[in-house]
């Protein structure tokens, strides 16, 4: 115990040492500015700025203003004891007279607060910090392209009046159409996705004549789902446009529910947007039923990076495994084609975020992830 006490007075005795000559020169700072204010008369408290004469106001300003930083030289020159810091010797008369600041110049000399000595202990002080280096990923910024003039297909308003949507309609896409448009579409298949996610043509479609859409993809944001009394089952993916457009007719309709959606990209947040739960419209009373297996498409679809549970990603690894055209190990997508198309998704959808130490990052590692990766 009485070495464990011994260690901490030292190191807080060390601690101290290092932050002595910033104390030292706020000291004489301090003082250099107080009796610049009591000589031009700012000591009283009526005293007003616009009362002093201009060469007495630049005076005040150069007593006090600071040095931005100081010369190479005074940090690293050779060592000299005698040698004080040149914030420590007087710049004038009143300032060698002044017996306050003759204290803190004589409490410097007396702890050693010289130009080797705050060098060394500034050294000292780095060596032990552990410097993080950030490093800023920038992905280089798309081409400029001409944005597409938003529009309300009729079939998508006739849905939220009766929540009746045609298949073939030209209003909607479902997934696989969507990702044609991808550079790494032809890595899709029908068999991926749901016929019952679809998206907007409006969604879809945000420039003018671009060869793929890798760069201008909407985000996920609003989702349109049927009600649970209508004839069909259809989750359809808006546009911000068409989400503000139709909104006081989901207000009065009792065959839709509009929800606020946002991928899960981050293991811990107070806020579960990917619910589907947490904020939806609807001119019906009740809480709409949703589907785990088309949330958990959507969670795909939107670029979401964690899942809720153990059972969740044994169901998602399942459902790769069915739908990839290779097969493949059950622990792993890592060598099938879904590698590469969940792989492009999650490029599109990050843009270039280190997701390696993620749920869906060490997914396609090909790394098994256990229940307590999930606590």
């Amino acid at each position: 115990m009485s070495d464990v006490l011994r260690w901490l007075f030292r190191q807080t005795i060390r601690n101290l040492s290092i932050g002595l000559p910033g104390w030292i020169e706020q000291g004489l700072s301090h003082r250099r500015r107080q009796l610049a204010a009591s000589k031009s008369g700012l000591h009283n408290q009526n005293m007003d700025l616009k009362q002093l004469t201009p060469g007495a106001i630049l005076e005040l300003i150069r007593e006090w203003e600071e040095d931005d930083s100081r010369s190479i030289e005074t940090l690293y020159s050779p060592a000299r004891d005698e040698h004080l810091l040149d914030w420590m010797k007087p710049i004038n008369e009143e300032l060698v007279n002044d017996l306050s600041y003759q204290k803190i110049v004589d409490a410097g000399k007396h702890l050693s607060v010289y130009d080797h000595d705050i060098v060394a202990r500034q050294q000292m002080y780095e060596r032990e910090v552990e410097l993080e280096v950030e490093i800023i990923r920038a992905p280089p910024r798309p081409s400029a392209a001409l944005p597409e003039k938003p529009k309300v297909h009729a079939d998508i308003i006739a849905f939220v009046q009766t929540g009746q949507l045609p298949l073939n309609s030209s209003a909607t896409l479902d997934i696989h159409q969507f990702l044609e448009r991808f550079s790494f579409g032809n890595l899709s298949t029908k068999a991926v996705w749901s016929q019952s996610l679809r998206v907007t043509t409006d969604f879809a479609t945000t420039v003018k004549s671009q060869s793929t859409l890798d760069d201008y993809a909407n985000i996920v944001n609003w989702i349109l789902t049927s009600s649970a009394h209508a004839s069909q089952k259809v989750w359809l993916v808006l546009s911000a446009f068409e989400a503000n457009f139709l909104l006081d007719l989901i207000r009065r309709s009792k065959f839709v529910h509009l929800h606020t959606y946002a991928p899960r990209i981050r293991s811990k947040s107070p806020i579960t947007a990917d619910s589907m739960l947490f904020f939806n419209v609807s001119g019906l009373s009740t809480k709409p039923s949703i589907d785990t297996s088309l949330r958990r498409e959507v969670a795909l679809f939107a670029g979401g990076l964690y899942m809720h549970s153990y059972s969740e990603y044994t169901e998602l690894l399942g459902h790769l495994k069915r739908t990839d055209r290779a097969g493949g190990r059950v622990s792993s997508v890592r060598s099938n084609s879904m590698t590469n198309l969940l792989g492009g998704l999650l490029g599109v959808r990050r843009k270039g975020e280190e997701i390696g130490l993620t749920h869906m990052g060490r997914l396609l590692q090909g790394r098994r992830l256990a229940e307590r990766d999930f606590e």
